[in-house]
């Protein structure tokens, strides 16, 4: 039988097991340069119309760069370097933090993180960050189709088989190998697959 004095402490423990903030975002995206792009920040554990949100981003050799400081429609602050390329905007609805980047730039390719204060935000408090979006930038260029070859297995006690695509764009294809009944998909084409 549990002791009434430790009710308070399992109600606490209970409440911030189910309060932990959570800021999720794709691994990585590709986008082609001059055309746009919306990057996500799903969140959970809080309110979000509650909180200011931030983007921030980290280019290779630079450090941490501010891009975003977002409350309301009303309330949004932007980094004079971007302000007329991105915008932020909260979908309430989703629970979703957003910045959308138009006319993209080679110069573009970077980790991308959403963020939001602690609860108790003030001096000296550090900001909570997503774990970040790779942000890959392609060239623009016309599309062309793949180049397909299958490669059968290299004995006959062997049943793998592979199909291999080259010489494509934009790079993010699906494909999918059938063997018989058997079919695997890959939707971000990494040129090879195997089915067994």
């Amino acid at each position: 039988m549990w002791s009434l004095s430790f009710l308070p402490l399992l109600l606490a423990f209970v409440s911030s097991a189910h309060s932990e903030v959570l800021l999720t975002q794709p691994e990585e995206e590709t986008g082609i340069a001059g055309q746009y792009l919306r990057l996500t920040c799903k969140t959970s554990g809080f309110d979000l119309n509650a909180y200011t949100m931030y983007w921030y981003r980290r280019s290779p050799g630079n450090g941490l760069q501010w891009l975003v400081r977002y409350y309301t429609e009303d309330s949004k602050y932007f980094n004079t370097e971007f302000e007329k390329r991105v915008a932020a905007y909260k979908d309430l609805t989703n629970n979703m933090f957003t910045l959308d980047i138009r006319r993209l730039r080679i110069s573009d390719h970077a980790s991308y993180y959403c963020a939001r204060p602690p609860p108790d935000y003030g001096t000296g408090n550090k900001l909570i960050f997503g774990e970040g979006t790779k942000l890959t930038v392609e060239p623009k260029r016309d599309s062309s189709e793949p180049s397909v070859y299958i490669l059968p297995p290299y004995d006959s006690d062997t049943k793998n088989a592979a199909c291999l695509a080259t010489d494509y764009f934009p790079q993010n294809v699906s494909m999918v190998v059938a063997a018989g009944n058997k079919k695997q998909k890959q939707d971000k084409s990494k040129g090879l697959l195997s089915t067994n």
